[in-house]
């Protein structure tokens, strides 16, 4: 407000300028974002949307006096509107709001979410547009009401953000400004919320997912174990064969001679002991063959100090007799004894594997006089043994997979 005297050549008033400013709109601006900025402090925290919703509510309810407010939301059939907040309306009014269905003509809320307009019903006693929910609104004092559509970022109707009067009611342009910049707020609030309950429930497939291909991963890898273990016992029973074969015959062609000493009466006190005991030190060795193959295949617990050079004599050991049946030689070279601190069992069987495939290459090459060579070396401190035989080497595309389990 600002005025201004004017006054004669003698000092006497003759009359006064007034001009004074409508500041109502400036204060009212201040209000909208005011509550703007504060409604995004809010939605920026992650509250439950259902809080959120009810904030905006009441801040218009606060900016524009004597109204009451509703937010619904669009189901996910698309077809029905749930309530999402209407903190000052009645309870009964609000439970036949939630589940109403779609339409041109089923009220302002209805018809904006249906046509994806702005719908404004001054008087709802006299508006076709309530037909059907005229009595519950009139019989709760509601008499007037603008409604306008919540849209997402790519345009698709969200629900509907609804200004209710309890007398019949013309919206003003500032009415209608105030509601469309509640409905943006409302639009950020649901779809944040929607966007979080979306990478949660990723997550939580994510989580499902992963912990299923482990479970799976882990079966797989029981599975590889187990069939190596197979394998490493077929590969056992084969080598106890080879080594039984020598002896099983030998006692073999002692039973049949102790046959023919009987049928010949050959068979004394000296000749039946002398067989007996030959063929209990048959038994014994078939006995320390077995135990031989248990311990070699026995993990051990504690690293200790052992012998390469022992380590790869036990383990050709064990592969001798099927070296000798499938005409095998194999050459240990060895400069000097090295001692390595380790497993020495599960080294060993490391070693079983590495010359058992040397044996499967020569005999599906069918290379006749199979040679495995084995050079034990000590380089920088470090010991080192190398496999070589005359099968042909490894196949190009199989070395990238060498490694593989």
């Amino acid at each position: 407000y600002n005025a201004t005297v004017y006054r004669d050549e003698t000092g006497e008033v003759q009359g006064v300028f007034a001009a004074a400013r409508d500041v109502t709109e400036h204060h009212r601006s201040e209000r909208i974002l005011e509550f703007e900025n504060h409604a995004l402090a809010i939605i920026s925290g992650n509250p439950p949307l259902s809080a959120i919703l009810e904030i905006l509510c009441r801040g218009i309810e606060d900016i524009l006096e004597g109204t009451l407010c509703s937010i619904l939301l669009l189901d996910e059939d698309g077809i029905h509107l749930r309530l999402g907040a209407a903190p000052s309306l009645p309870g009964e009014y609000n439970r036949a709001l939630d589940g109403m269905v779609l339409g041109p003509a089923i009220g302002s809320c209805a018809a904006a979410a249906f046509t994806g307009r702005q719908t404004i019903v001054s008087n709802i006693a006299h508006d076709l547009l309530w037909e059907d929910f005229k009595e519950l609104a009139l019989h709760h004092d509601l008499h007037s009401c603008w409604s306008m559509p919540i849209y997402s970022a790519s345009g698709d109707v969200l629900g509907t953000f609804a200004v209710y009067r309890q007398i019949p009611y013309m919206p003003m342009p500032f009415d209608l400004q105030v509601t469309s910049r509640a409905s943006h707020l409302a639009s950020i609030a649901i779809q944040r919320s929607r966007a979080a309950q979306e990478l949660k429930r990723f997550s939580e497939t994510l989580e499902l997912r992963v912990t299923e291909e482990v479970s799976k991963n882990m079966e797989q890898e029981r599975l590889l174990i187990q069939q190596s273990r197979l394998a490493a016992m077929g590969e056992m029973i084969g080598n106890i064969a080879h080594q039984w074969r020598q002896p099983l015959n030998a006692l073999g062609l002692l039973l049949q001679n102790t046959k023919d000493a009987y049928e010949y009466n050959e068979l004394n006190s000296e000749y039946l002991n002398k067989s007996t005991a030959t063929g209990m030190q048959l038994i014994a060795k078939m006995s320390s063959t077995i135990d031989d193959f248990r311990n070699f295949f026995k993990p051990n617990k504690e690293k200790t100090s052992f012998s390469l050079k022992q380590a790869v004599e036990d383990t050709l050991s064990i592969l001798s007799a099927s070296f000798n049946n499938h005409e095998i030689s194999v050459q240990l070279d060895v400069a000097d004894d090295i001692v390595a601190y380790g497993f020495p069992n599960e080294y060993s069987q490391v070693l079983l594997n590495i010359l058992n495939n040397a044996k499967d290459a020569i005999q599906a090459n069918k290379v006749g006089g199979g040679k495995i060579h084995i050079h034990i070396a000590r380089h920088d401190g470090l010991a080192s043994i190398s496999v070589r035989d005359n099968a042909g080497g490894i196949p190009a595309q199989i070395l990238p997979k060498i490694f593989d389990p």
